[in-house]
């Protein structure tokens, strides 16, 4: 879920925002370097220069979605043709100004809390440097195959897991879930109530790597993910440090 963009299958992460209180990670985990640590050294940096962390950036917009499959960015810190070609297709689709650098604007977009959700649009499998083959979708889309809860399972329930040394105040976390799902049901033909551990949808607050394929990556950046029906995990990163209930200011 991207900022301003919408993936209507995940809504509830925009449903339920929660105070600093509700988390605490036990035991605190190493500092690690990120993106936003890196920036003040790319700022401007452009195709043709090798910069130490640009390796990082690459593997943040792969997650996103603007690389081809096969692409290696595991280690290299060339700027090279597909890290232009990457950041051309991110600028473009966030309406910035297309350079295929990484400027100010692109830095400002990329240090954006969002979700973990790719950005939805087709991209060329050739693409290398011509932006112009990317298709790019309406401002929200639908998980790939429209997946629904079926006709049949019309009354749903939540639980709560979160990982290993996480503490979760659920006093607090309950009544804001409630809330948010409460929404849901006044708009749809659907129920929630909480249940046990076989419960449909499952909530819980996660760090780094976590077992389901899409590590978080600490704080800023992508601060939740949801799975479509009928899978039902709804993931928090539990390194988020401003995490409050209310609207975003």
């Amino acid at each position: 879920m991207a900022p301003k963009k919408v993936f209507l299958s995940a809504l509830s992460l925009l449903l339920v925002v929660l105070q600093p209180s509700l988390v605490e990670s036990r035991p605190p985990e190493p500092p690690r370097k990120h993106l936003s640590n890196l920036f003040q050294n790319l700022d401007e940096s452009h195709k043709g220069q090798n910069l130490k962390g640009l390796h990082l950036v690459k593997q943040y917009l792969k997650n996103l979605g603007y690389y081809p499959n096969g692409v290696d960015v595991t280690t290299n810190d060339d700027f090279d043709d597909h890290l232009e070609s990457a950041i051309k297709t991110y600028q473009q689709y966030y309406h910035l100004n297309v350079t295929g650098n990484l400027d100010p604007h692109t830095i400002k977009a990329l240090s954006e809390l969002r979700c973990g959700v790719p950005d939805f649009f087709v991209l060329d499998q050739n693409l290398t440097t011509n932006s112009s083959k990317v298709k790019f979708a309406i401002q929200y889309s639908f998980f790939p195959n429209n997946p629904k809860w079926p006709t049949t399972k019309r009354d749903l329930t939540y639980s709560f897991k979160s990982g290993d040394g996480i503490y979760v105040d659920l006093a607090l976390i309950r009544p804001i879930v409630e809330r948010a799902y409460k929404r849901w049901q006044d708009v749809s033909p659907l129920t929630f109530k909480e249940g046990n551990s076989n419960s449909n949808i499952k909530i819980g607050f996660f760090r780094r790597d976590h077992g389901d394929g899409k590590p978080f990556d600490g704080p800023g950046k992508v601060c939740a993910h949801a799975f479509a029906p009928q899978d039902g995990r709804v993931h928090f990163d539990a390194d988020e440090p401003n995490w409050k209930f209310g609207p975003r200011h």
